[in-house]
């Protein structure tokens, strides 16, 4: 479940210890995948907009999970321009449409 935590994204390959009760923890990344997560906050109100200003970002082939509330959770393939994506996920906070939280920058940016 990637909307709340920072640091890793997709495909990603953990580090985890069980609890006393048997529950897996997260205790740290072992090697990252190459994948960006980002989190979006949908604005209220802005179904439509949110469709409009997601197209060009389904084309680049980010995919997006609808979490709680408002909540959505983005993951940019390694494939993907990561400069193009960050510069379309701005002109969607611009137009209304989210806000944004970068979750992981997995993209080597030079």
């Amino acid at each position: 479940d990637l909307f709340f935590f920072f640091g890793l994204s997709y495909r990603d390959i953990v580090v985890a210890t069980a609890d006393e009760h048997g529950q897996l923890r997260f205790r740290s990344v072992h090697e990252h995948g190459g994948h960006s997560t980002y989190r979006l906050m949908r604005c209220a109100g802005a179904k439509e907009s949110f469709a409009t200003f997601w197209q060009p970002l389904g084309v680049l082939g980010c995919t997006y999970e609808v979490g709680p509330g408002r909540l959505v959770s983005v993951d940019v393939p390694p494939a993907a321009d990561i400069h193009v994506v960050y510069a379309l996920l701005e002109i969607g906070v611009q137009g209304g449409a989210w806000d944004l939280e970068e979750g992981h920058c997995g993209h080597q940016v030079a």
